[in-house]
């Protein structure tokens, strides 16, 4: 292996968030965060099933979307018909 490419090579392996020399300076390479990491406090769900009708669907959806409720699916069985469920984020001092 060519000097050239043992560097390439070793530059590739450093994990991130250690100190490398580049040259004369010396930098620091960013640590990869998840999304996860960062967040501090767990978003907590409410949910709600609600019958549609096949003739009024877009109205019930868009009235429960103006309440801040977003559609997760939509099941459709002979024993109870169409339902939608629905979730948002719970809201504090809600007991339900």
């Amino acid at each position: 292996m060519t000097e050239r490419a043992h560097r390439m090579r070793s530059a590739r392996t450093v994990p991130l968030g250690t100190w490398v020399r580049r040259r004369v300076t010396w930098i620091k390479l960013p640590v990869e965060r998840s999304s996860r990491e960062d967040s501090t406090t767990v978003t907590k769900w409410e949910y709600a099933s609600v019958p549609l009708i096949s003739h009024a669907l877009q109205e019930i959806l868009n009235q429960w979307g103006e309440e801040g409720w977003e559609l997760v699916q939509v099941q459709e069985s002979q024993s109870t018909g169409t339902v939608a469920f629905l979730k948002r984020p719970k809201q504090e001092g809600s007991s339900s």
